[in-house]
């Protein structure tokens, strides 16, 4: 699928933090940096997030990231779009 522009990502993210109601008094994300795919985490989010009370680094072993790789970016469901396997391709060319 099209990602959304990095606006129209911060107001899907800001839409659903306000969905949450009540207020949680946990809230996780995950955070592998400041973007998302093509997308930019909206700076102040960002900066919150770094600056957050508690932060959990959870690293897993290597066999464990890859399955969950291997689930997320090419399970059954996504292999069977016939536009999986291009696009595929081509984000693995852009690593090398």
């Amino acid at each position: 699928p099209e990602q959304p522009t990095s606006e129209q990502f911060s107001n899907l993210v800001s839409c659903e933090w306000a969905a949450l109601s009540p207020a949680p008094a946990w809230v996780f994300v995950e955070d592998e940096g400041p973007h998302v795919g093509k997308c930019s985490v909206d700076p102040g989010l960002f900066r919150r997030m770094r600056h957050a009370p508690i932060v959990v680094n959870v690293v897993a072993p290597g066999p464990v990231r890859l399955q969950v790789l291997v689930e997320d970016y090419a399970g059954e469901e996504h292999r069977a779009d016939p536009a999986w396997l291009p696009v595929m391709i081509d984000s693995v060319g852009k690593l090398q």
